[in-house]
């Protein structure tokens, strides 16, 4: 695959997210419903205590703009509900040198999981633009400000990156993905309830406070 073809790949699967919620003209079909059960990886959340009500599992690409969103909108969420809720981020990476992103944000995790959140929001924030995008030493370069902008240490954090780990990562998360009828990303479990309607943010903040209202 071309890196253009790749690019346009990811475009194509991020965009695609919101027809992903809707999936079809009307109510989901009645296995959109139906309750899941994502694997968990206490070792895996980025955001949250470990006590928390209400898990959120999001599958996403730190390259792709409505992953971003959405991250954005349950951040605020957990932020309201800092004791209620955490969140665990699945990769879900549709291109060619995307998986960069993943691989820090594995070896965040190891080296002080702590920082996370922060270095998600960082690489959010300065993903490289443009046909930079494609570019593995300018995503690369954009990770290390991230890593260095949440507070990590870059040497720790360049020391605990495997790729082979990642990518198994990536296969499992993206067949769990699939497997819940995810058609784009991002996706979005808030305990064992798909989100197939973002609404602006309100689609997983309703469906956060009817978890935690049971």
């Amino acid at each position: 695959m071309t890196l253009a073809r790749g690019f346009l790949l990811a475009v194509a699967l991020c965009f695609g997210a919101d027809l992903a919620f809707a999936q079809a003209p009307g109510a989901p079909k009645a296995e959109m419903l139906a309750p899941v059960s994502p694997a968990i990886d206490a070792a895996r959340f980025v955001l949250g205590p470990a006590i928390a009500r209400v898990t959120v599992v999001i599958y996403g690409d730190l390259a792709c703009p409505d992953t971003r969103r959405a991250w954005g909108y349950l951040r605020s969420d957990a932020a309201r509900r800092a004791d209620d809720v955490r969140i665990e981020f699945k990769h879900v990476v549709p291109h060619r040198n995307a998986d960069i992103g993943a691989r820090y944000l594995d070896a965040v995790l190891l080296v002080d999981r702590t920082k996370a959140a922060a270095f998600i929001d960082a690489a959010f924030a300065g993903w490289p633009p443009g046909d930079a995008a494609s570019n593995p030493d300018a995503i690369a370069a954009a990770m290390d400000l991230a890593a260095s902008g949440a507070g990590l240490d870059l040497d720790a954090v360049h020391a605990r990156i495997d790729v082979a780990a990642t990518a198994a990562r990536i296969a499992a998360d993206t067949a769990e993905h699939h497997a819940f009828l995810f058609h784009g990303i991002p996706g979005v479990v808030i305990d064992g309830t798909r989100v197939w309607n973002e609404r602006g943010g309100a689609g997983y903040s309703e469906l956060i406070e009817a978890a935690l209202a049971r």
